[in-house]
Order: structure tokens, then C-alpha cells, then sequence
């Protein structure tokens, strides 16, 4: 009975591409993400008796690395292990990844561990060239976005003081056009393009007016799937190889009216 509550209260704080179902005293979430070996990306819930929840990835991301031959528990790996963890608001008890959550909160703690699950596995992986590669597209396509804004108000690192306090759902770049506001994404990287499809769609979900443009770099993408997941959030997609005319042009028509400054009301 609490695992099939619990499902009805999750699913109405994510997207729908996430799929929720009981399994015995406990909810199964799977997302709609892979690791590099596409072993998917599954979290469970469950209710501790003070009535608080704990979201755990049962171990699968140790897991997975130790399949590439990495033990990320070993000395060499567990301090940035616990540090990333950490960072995502989690703790890595023995094997496992747990946040702890309200009910009220727990779409936004399964997003949380979803992120720490995509970057911890690829804790083995970040060599000094690929994170030298991600930071290179990261302020390329910034100046692009904002050479192409222009003189229009926008807001960097953006997120809604109500509906996002604690800036899990931050926006590369936010302007306000006639009382919608437009979210600009760059994208480049796994657990960017997922982090963008997920915030869009959490503003959708409480009812703010927003469209959003993203540009992607397909080739710095592992998993390039994901760009499919996030075409179901995001109205206009821009492949920065192949099409950045035209996302520099369809930033340069998100004029204000004549007059007319963006304020935010928030």
C-alpha cells in the first residue's frame, strides 16, 4: 500500500519519460539514462519508519565501475568519490549512493542522485584532456549565446528563488520575452543534456511560462540518445556543428519590444 502511495506522489514530480512502479516495500525508478557499458540507470525508494525516505542506487554505480576494472571505494578513488557524492547532496554508504528525503521533495532528490549516478561512473574516465575538452565547449558556446543576445537583459546561472530554491534546476541563461521566459541551454555533456531536459521540464511542471532553445554539441555526447529525451521538453534544438547560423539567428529574434526593459518578478 506505502510503495503504491508513493508511486502516485513521485510520478507527479517528475517527467513522464521516467517510469515509476512498486516493487514490494519499495518503488523502482527508472530512468531514462545509460551508463557507458548501457547498463540503465534504475533508483529505488522506499519509507523509514520516521515517515522520511531514502533514495539508493543499490550499489549499481560501484558496480559498473568495477566492471571497467575501477574499484572506486579503493584509496585512489574514494575521497573524490565521497566529495562528489557529497556535492549532489548524497552519502556513499559502504557501496550504495543514498539521499534522504520529504515526500514533498523527492522528485527533486531522485534528480539530485540521478546526476551524482552519471557523474560518479565516469569518475575513472576524467582525464585531464576530456576535462579540458568540456571546458572548451562550455565558454565557446557561452560567447556565442551572449554575443548573440546581444543588448538584450538576460539572466547567467539562472534559477526561480520560489519554485528552485536551492538551485537544483539552474538555468544556463534566462531572458524574459513578453512574460515568457526563454531558457538558452548549452549543451556538452551526458549530464548536461539531462540536467537541461529535467529543469525545463520542472518549470513546465509548476505551471511557469517558459520555452526554451538548446544548442548541442553532438560530438562531445557519449550517449547522443539522451538528445531524445530532452526533444520532448525543449521546442527548439540547435546541432552546433551543423547549425549554428541558425541558433545565433533565432537568439537575435528574441528582441524585446521597443521600450520595453526585462524585469524579473521574482
Amino acid at each position: 500500500m506505502i510503495a503504491q502511495e508513493l508511486s502516485s506522489i513521485i510520478q507527479s514530480q517528475i517527467c513522464d519519460e521516467i517510469r515509476v512502479s512498486p516493487k514490494g516495500n519499495r518503488v523502482s525508478v527508472s530512468m531514462p539514462l545509460t551508463f557507458g557499458d548501457g547498463d540503465s540507470c534504475s533508483l529505488f525508494v522506499s519509507q523509514d519508519e520516521d515517515g522520511s525516505l531514502t533514495i539508493t542506487d543499490d550499489g549499481l554505480v560501484v558496480a559498473v565501475a568495477s566492471g571497467q576494472g575501477i574499484d572506486l571505494l579503493s584509496s585512489g578513488y574514494a575521497t573524490r568519490f565521497n566529495q562528489l557524492a557529497a556535492f549532489f547532496g548524497a552519502s556513499a554508504i559502504k557501496s550504495e549512493l543514498q539521499i534522504k528525503s520529504s515526500r514533498s521533495d523527492v522528485g527533486d532528490a531522485i534528480f539530485s542522485l540521478a546526476q551524482a549516478c552519471l557523474e560518479l561512473s565516469k569518475l575513472g574516465e576524467l582525464t585531464p584532456e576530456t576535462k579540458k575538452r568540456g571546458k572548451s565547449f562550455n565558454a565557446a558556446v557561452s560567447r556565442l549565446i551572449e554575443e548573440a543576445l546581444g543588448d538584450n537583459p538576460f539572466d547567467k546561472n539562472w534559477h526561480h528563488p520560489q519554485l528552485d530554491p536551492k538551485s537544483i534546476y539552474q538555468v544556463d541563461y534566462r531572458c524574459e520575452v513578453e512574460q515568457t521566459n526563454w531558457l538558452i541551454y548549452g549543451i556538452g555533456s551526458d549530464s548536461k543534456c539531462w540536467k537541461a531536459s529535467s529543469a525545463i521540464q520542472h518549470y513546465q511542471l509548476k505551471g511557469l511560462p517558459v520555452k526554451s532553445v538548446v544548442a548541442y554539441g553532438k560530438t562531445v555526447l557519449e550517449n547522443p540518445s539522451l538528445l531524445d529525451v530532452l526533444a520532448d521538453n525543449s521546442e527548439h534544438k540547435f546541432s552546433l556543428e551543423t547549425e549554428r547560423i541558425k541558433f545565433t539567428k533565432f537568439l537575435k529574434g528574441l528582441q524585446m519590444p521597443p521600450g520595453k526593459e526585462s524585469v524579473s518578478p521574482f
